[in-house]
């Protein structure tokens, strides 16, 4: 009996495993707090529940999730939104299906004991900024909110040594920084900073990350079942940040605390991030949306517009 129960037992798991849809995800970058909600899916069975098996996907440069989506290589992947309207520009056959932080996380900063209080301030400084065309546009547009011209500042390219550049004086304020990121890392150094924020200062909002998939052949269901979960991740999270820290630490330990150091400053960015994630990850702000489109338009960083149809591929 104990030998037909086993057998009975584990074809009940094969039947199980099979129910399950698999969905290569693409992650933006290396597993990190931003990825807080998916962990938590995954961890709480929230996927599974949904009937999906996600498969997590490291990329090796920033530009690769949205070509393995392209490619077929993988199902969806995690993008910024001012990226993927470049993408959809340029012609790649990729949509909009759902969004991960559904506001800027990008921002100017400067040190807390600087005498810059306002973003004009920055007049005649020199701000480093990262390589991405995207933010450097956002950059001209604020000091262009307050009739700076781009000139009015000296920018220089600092590849992605931001901390560094800041603490070092090579400049005086750095562009390209996450909120819930960089300014908590210099907390736990014991470096106050201050923020200026693109949205507060001429750039229309927008939703810093969002997850993409293929045109051609993207799984309406699957996505819809994956938004699901995410949904409930998020609940979860917010209502149990630390538990919900100490098991995402635990199964990916060498990614989110492989020593002590790592591990409380991870620890911290986990707990800023939780406020920034998006609570209904399958909605979209059309108006909100042409503005930010039509911004990248006048920008130059889009020749053409892009409808919000176009966009979430309908």
């Amino acid at each position: 009996m104990k030998k037909i129960a086993l057998l009975a037992a584990l074809i009940s798991f094969c039947i199980s495993a099979q129910a399950l849809d698999k969905v290569n995800l693409a992650l933006d970058w290396y597993i990190n707090p931003d990825h807080a909600p998916i962990l938590v899916a995954e961890q709480q069975g929230y996927f599974k529940q949904q009937g999906l098996d996600v498969n997590l996907l490291t990329p090796v440069q920033s530009t690769e999730p949205a070509q393995l989506v392209a490619s077929g290589q993988a199902d969806m992947a995690i993008d910024y939104q001012p990226s993927l309207l470049i993408e959809i520009d340029s012609g790649m056959p990729l949509v909009w299906v759902g969004t991960l932080v559904n506001q800027p996380l990008n921002c100017i900063v400067v040190l807390a004991d600087s005498p810059y209080m306002h973003f004009a301030d920055l007049k005649g400084q020199s701000i480093g900024y990262s390589a991405s065309p995207s933010t450097q546009a956002m950059l001209n547009t604020m000091l262009a909110y307050h009739h700076l011209s781009a000139n009015s500042v000296n920018q220089i390219n600092i590849q992605m040594d931001l901390i560094q550049a800041l603490l070092s004086h090579k400049v005086t304020a750095v562009d390209g920084m996450m909120r819930n990121v960089e300014p908590v890392q210099m907390a736990e150094m014991g470096y106050g900073t201050r923020a200026f924020y693109p949205e507060e200062n001429g750039v229309p909002s927008y939703d810093e990350l969002v997850f993409i998939a293929n045109s051609k052949t993207v799984n309406r269901g699957e996505v819809a079942r994956f938004n699901k979960a995410l949904a409930q991740a998020v609940s979860y999270l917010k209502a149990h940040p630390t538990e919900s820290w100490q098991k995402a630490s635990a199964a990916y330990t060498q990614q989110l605390a492989p020593n002590a150091q790592m591990a409380k400053a991870n620890q911290a960015i986990w707990m800023a991030s939780i406020q920034y994630f998006s609570d209904n990850p399958s909605q979209i702000d059309p108006g909100r949306y042409q503005n930010f489109a039509d911004s990248m338009l006048k920008n130059g960083l889009i020749k053409q517009s892009i409808s919000i149809q176009r966009y979430q591929g309908n």
